[in-house]
């Protein structure tokens, strides 16, 4: 198998892929994509799945224990009908804005561990996927930023509208969704309206079992909606505090400045380890974009 380390030790691109038949041949390339994936935290296959058919071939072939966007910021588009762990990610005509770094679904005890990424049609401007190593990013900060977030947890607010709960947790009874409320740590409220609050409180750093520090969260598009005036979301320190404004500023500098730009080519795939790459996108200012995407377990 070719591979080209791509930015220093932070990520490896490989030629295409064919997987082999035999289990145990299998079993090999597997075992070295998961020792690459640990290595250089995410994985650039090129010209590997032209369609969705392809894509859900090569993931499940590799990857295991799907999931669903259940719980997520909003309801995404299942590209195939009867399969919820197959989603649209470009949002449509209304979701051209960029998105800054974050860790996927980390408002939740929950997370998916893997990201899989699919370019279908790629955009013909910008529209960039966006990527940080978030142990350098760690590394990268203040030591009052660093103090604030080792000595300080966060705190997620989320208020929903009936309509839009239901859609989220996928549920037109609040009981139903209960189960998943306690898996995920997650405190909820239903007011009169029957309009939900959930809070989720965790750390903003992920510690790896080599003991480091990876900043990996979802403060920045967080904070970026409140500032525009998005109601429903909101991000705390653990006592209610809002993050210091210099802090915030400092973090939207410093991943800005870690970020590298994957240039999509219809067929590629982007597998991501959700705890040590944060992930974004650049403004899209086309329409054709087609990106895909699913999220797995290790």
């Amino acid at each position: 198998m070719e591979t080209i380390t791509i930015s220093n030790q932070f990520g490896v691109e490989y030629a295409p892929l064919d997987l082999p038949k035999e289990q145990a041949a299998l079993a090999v390339v597997i075992n070295k994509i998961k020792a690459d994936l640990q290595q250089h935290k995410y994985i650039l296959f090129k010209n590997q799945a032209n369609t969705a058919e392809d894509f859900l071939s090569f993931s499940e072939a590799i990857g295991n224990d799907f999931v669903s966007y259940k719980g997520g910021a909003y309801v995404r588009e299942k590209v195939k009908k009867g399969n919820n762990t197959l989603l649209s990610v470009t949002g449509g005509s209304g979701m051209k804005i960029a998105i800054p770094m974050h860790g996927e679904m980390h408002y939740k005890k929950i997370k998916p561990p893997l990201l899989w990424f699919c370019c279908i049609n790629a955009p013909l401007s910008n529209g960039e996927t966006t990527l940080c190593d978030s142990e350098l990013l760690f590394e990268s900060l203040s030591m009052e930023a660093k103090t604030l977030f080792l000595h300080h947890n966060i705190q997620y607010i989320r208020t929903y509208t009936e309509e839009r709960w239901q859609g989220v947790f996928q549920t037109t009874a609040i009981q139903e969704a209960i189960p998943f409320f306690k898996a995920n740590d997650l405190e909820y409220s239903l007011d009169k309206n029957n309009v939900l609050t959930t809070k989720y409180t965790c750390s903003a750093l992920y510690h790896s079992a080599d003991g480091k520090k990876h900043f990996i969260n979802n403060i920045l598009p967080i904070n970026y909606q409140e500032k525009n005036g998005m109601e429903g979301n909101l991000v705390r320190l653990e006592n209610g505090d809002p993050i210091p404004a210099n802090i915030l500023e400092e973090l939207v500098h410093k991943s800005e400045a870690q970020k590298i730009n994957v240039q999509w080519e219809k067929g590629d795939v982007v597998l991501i380890d959700n705890f040590k790459a944060m992930h974004g996108r650049n403004q899209i200012t086309c329409n054709n974009r087609n990106i895909i995407v699913r999220m797995s377990g290790r």
